[in-house]
């Protein structure tokens, strides 16, 4: 064959000759490559590499040796295409010497399993791979995008052109920094996007068609792993559909919070209504940072030529004098206010198939449902707050009123409860509890712990167990971030709005459509709360996960840990690691753990192996029982503990793939 033609385009005669060894060879480790090609053993490494950046070779991990293999012959027409003189010319000269490369590359009979590319050039082998695998009808699903170089954002929004035009269908889900890719793609045929946190991170992206998966991860030059399993995919493509069906998301912080805003104004077009139900300008001290916040989203409304109907908490006239004359006062703005307040202020946006909750502390948290029925039934209920006056109770009186009526109902449904009633008025509701049980009126309550955690478990969650064991009562509960003095009941076709204090204020509003979509939020906050998913701050949470483990081990049960290049156990809490240490070896608990190459760790009575350092993740993930428990040791430290048997397998799964991967 002559070779002039592959030097032509610009390849060596070493990397010519290992190429050719390659496609005979098929899979293979350096030595026959060497023997075969007649390259120098020493430089062998340097040819592969060189190939591999023109997207001409890839390797895989095969018991700890890397075993080399030739791209597709096509490749070079790819290649060809990005020179940029000749290009017909050469174009012409390999198709003319495909048909002997196809066959050499026929004569291997290993096909590979996994498969990895490295650089920009690599990850377009891999991805036009993979779109010639799709075919009309297709679906491809697409987990985890964050920000990206630009080659790939260039190279991936054509690929999506492509993928459009083949007629294969396609669902991300990324993250809200990747707005311009959102941009692009929603205006794709055949695509559906959604978005994850703003506080969740993933390093390593996953994509998801028939039988094979792509993780690409985007550090430096970049690398895609390409998986040929079912089992795999269909483990991947479990865990996405998991995601896909999440319908509430919670994010925090002044970033978080200005994004939801303006990502509300981006969505809705000129002529919409703006809706906020609840408006304030945060607490008392933090007003102007909120100002600063609104001042940014209303000017992009009135750019767009948006309307804005504002229902503020009582007694935010002053703030509203103050910061919000300059983009309300002649500015396509109306305001309202509520006859009630709050101490903890929570925003309600209601628009499209979304609504946005927002917690208005010095950290805001935002809570966003994507549900359209509901979104619909906030804008509903919206509309009649914003037309017609609520009923208002103060006081002792008020609350006999309030729960009194309840009685006449079978269910009680409360969001947020916080055992104000027995606090404030226990003479009452020793009376109340009796009627209530005695007319066996059945109390749903969704309790949001109050202080600190010795405050719920004594008083809380103690009263809440001893209704229980009078029955007629159920109960679970809502995270730490939804505690507030705000509490919502609902019975028949009422809605009670329930600020504790001394001097009790209550609305009631009678309505059957806006009933019905605080009943649907109520439903699917219980169906959440039932998760057993658990958020812990600080040092209590790592620790927690330690005892966890050996509570676990105890019972015969594995551990599997990996993530990180270090063990920040080892680091930051040596103590506790060391007493883990020695139940571990009085328990005989079974412990594998996967690290990356290069760490700082100490594992006296593990089984451990070694992943290259392109699979670190800042978060320390272990899998025990029927628990995956995440652990952010960057400040401040969080730990969230997953309790779903489903889950924790999927988690094991990918466990096991890695450590297949790994090195003793």
């Amino acid at each position: 064959m002559d070779k002039n033609i592959l030097r032509e385009i610009g390849l060596t005669d070493s990397e010519i000759n290992v190429y050719l060894a390659l496609l005979e060879l098929g899979s293979t480790t350096t030595g026959p490559v060497v023997d075969k090609s007649g390259a120098a053993s020493s430089k062998i490494y340097e040819i592969l590499d060189r190939l591999m950046q023109k997207g001409l070779a890839s390797y895989i991990i095969k018991a700890g040796k890397k075993y080399f293999d030739a791209a597709p012959p096509e490749r070079i027409l790819d290649y060809l295409k990005e020179k940029q003189q000749n290009l017909q010319k050469q174009a012409q000269a390999v198709e003319k010497i495909l048909p002997s490369l196809q066959l050499k590359r026929k004569m291997a009979n290993d096909k590979n399993e996994v498969t990895i590319y490295k650089g920009l050039e690599g990850i377009k082998t891999a991805h036009e791979n993979f779109l010639k695998s799709m075919k009309t009808g297709d679906e491809l699903v697409d987990f985890g995008l964050t920000e990206q170089p630009e080659a790939q954002t260039i190279y991936f929004n054509h690929f999506q052109k492509r993928r459009e035009q083949k007629g294969v269908k396609f669902r991300q889900i990324m993250h809200p920094v990747a707005s311009d890719e959102f941009e692009f793609r929603k205006k794709l045929p055949l695509t559906s996007l959604k978005f994850f946190s703003l506080d969740q991170t993933y390093p390593v992206g996953f994509e998801v068609c028939n039988d094979t998966t792509i993780f690409t991860v985007n550090e430096k030059d970049g690398i895609s792993i390409v998986i040929e399993n079912k089992q795999v995919a269909d483990t991947f493509r479990s865990y996405f559909e998991k995601q896909w069906q999440q319908d509430v998301i919670v994010s925090k912080g002044a970033d978080a919070f200005r994004d939801a805003l303006l990502k509300a104004i981006n969505e809705l077009k000129g002529g919409d209504t703006y809706r906020v139900l609840g408006a304030s300008f945060g607490e008392q001290g933090n007003e102007k940072n909120f100002a600063d916040i609104f001042r940014q989203m209303h000017e992009k409304r009135i750019e767009k030529g948006i309307k804005a109907e504002l229902l503020f908490y009582k007694g935010n006239a002053k703030s509203v004098e103050q910061y919000g004359q300059e983009f309300y006062e002649g500015k396509n703005a109306e305001i309202k206010f509520l006859p009630y307040g709050t101490d903890s202020p929570v925003e309600i946006l209601p628009y499209a198939d979304k609504t946005v909750m927002i917690i208005q502390e010095k950290e805001p948290i935002v809570i966003t449902i994507n549900n359209k029925k509901i979104a619909d039934s906030f804008v509903r209920h919206f509309d009649s707050l914003w037309e017609q006056d609520t009923m208002l109770y103060n006081g002792i009186e008020g609350v006999k009123a309030v729960y009194d009526d309840t009685l006449n109902y079978k269910d009680v449904y409360f969001i947020g409860a916080n055992w104000g009633i027995k606090h404030y008025f226990p003479d009452y509701w020793k009376e109340y509890n009796a009627k209530r049980i005695k007319g066996k009126v059945f109390w749903h309550d969704l309790i949001a712990r109050q202080y600190d955690d010795k405050y719920y478990d004594k008083f809380q969650k103690q009263d809440a167990e001893v209704l229980r064991a009078q029955h007629f009562y159920e109960w679970r509960e809502l995270p730490k971030e939804m505690a507030s003095p705000h509490v919502i009941a609902i019975f028949g076709n009422k809605i009670a709005s329930i600020l504790w204090g001394k001097e009790p204020r209550i609305s009631v509003v009678e309505n059957k459509e806006i009933a019905a979509s605080y009943l649907k939020y109520f439903k699917l906050l219980w169906d959440s709360a039932g998760n057993k998913t658990r958020v812990h701050h600080g040092r209590e949470g790592p620790v927690l996960v330690l005892q966890e483990i050996i509570e676990a081990g105890k019972r015969g049960l594995p551990n599997y840990g990996f993530g990180t290049d270090t063990n920040p156990y080892w680091l930051y809490l040596r103590k506790d690691l060391e007493e883990f240490f020695a139940a571990e070896k009085k328990y005989t608990i079974k412990t594998k753990l996967l690290f990356m190459e290069g760490g700082e760790h100490k594992q006296p009575n593990a089984d451990v192996r070694y992943l290259p350092k392109e699979f670190v993740s800042p978060v320390r993930i272990m899998v025990y029982d029927d628990k995956v428990a995440m652990v952010d040791f960057t400040e401040p430290w969080t730990t969230i503990i997953l309790q779903k048997k489903e889950i924790a397998l999927a988690y094991i799964k990918q466990f096991e793939l890695l450590w297949k991967m790994a090195k003793p």
